[in-house]
């Protein structure tokens, strides 16, 4: 991972939390998904944005896997909410 982009939710997405999953609306495409426990929890740490190395360290440690199968499927993870207009990246602020 050498870019640290940081991921955020588009302002077209509605969205509703069902038990464990997470129903997603896209308002302009009108386009819906529905997110099981995995990916759903991935939607639910994007409440606030942040970076791919943040939401990797999150998901790693809570559910204690290891780092670079976590890095692997939450980066094909954004890029299918890429594909779709989910989220957006943007650069992180320089300090």
């Amino acid at each position: 991972m050498e870019r640290d982009p940081v991921i955020s939710k588009s302002a077209d997405v509605l969205e509703a939390a069902l038990a464990d999953d997470a129903c997603i609306f896209h308002a302009e495409s009108g386009k819906y998904w529905t997110f099981t426990r995995t990916s759903a929890r991935v939607w639910d740490l994007l409440a606030q944005p942040r970076s791919l190395r943040a939401l990797v360290t999150a998901l790693a440690e809570e559910f204690d896997a290891p780092r670079a199968a976590v890095e692997r499927d939450v980066e094909a993870f954004v890029a299918f909410l890429m594909e779709r207009r989910l989220v957006r990246l943007s650069e992180p602020a320089r300090e």
